[in-house]
C-alpha cells in the first residue's frame, strides 16, 4: 500500500492522520509552522488563559466522542469552567459577549452575526 502525505498539522490534518494511522496507513504530515495545531493556540499570561483561533466546539456527535475516546490516554480534554458566567470573543478590536447555551451559540456567534 502506498503512503499518504498530509499537508498541515492543524485540526483537520491531525484528525485525518489519526484515522489513517488507526487503519494501518503509512503517512507523513508536513507542517510549515514551528508547532502542530494550526491556528488553534492556547496562551497563558498574568494568570489568564485564552484561546486563539477557531477552537471551541460542541462535543455532541458520535464522531467527536469517538475521537476523544481514542485519544484519552495521550491527551486531556479541557472544558470551560462551569462557574464562569460570561465569555467574550475579540472581534474588530472589541470584546463581544459570547451567547450562552446551545441555541444561543448557534444563532448569535458575533463572528457570523445573528441567524
Amino acid at each position: 500500500m502506498k503512503g499518504v502525505v498530509i499537508l498541515g498539522a492543524g485540526l483537520t490534518g491531525l484528525t485525518t492522520a489519526h484515522h489513517l494511522k488507526k487503519n494501518g496507513v503509512d503517512l507523513c504530515i508536513l507542517e510549515k509552522g514551528s508547532r502542530a495545531g494550526g491556528v488553534i493556540h492556547s496562551v497563558t499570561e498574568n494568570g489568564f488563559t485564552w484561546e486563539e483561533g477557531p477552537n471551541s466546539g460542541v462535543i455532541a456527535n458520535v464522531e467527536v466522542l469517538r475521537l476523544f475516546e481514542d485519544l484519552k490516554k495521550d491527551c486531556q480534554l479541557e472544558v470551560a469552567n462551569e462557574n464562569v458566567k460570561r465569555r467574550y470573543i475579540l472581534k474588530g478590536g472589541n470584546w463581544e459577549p459570547l451567547p450562552s447555551g446551545q441555541i444561543g451559540s448557534l444563532c448569535q456567534v458575533p463572528e457570523f452575526g445573528s441567524l
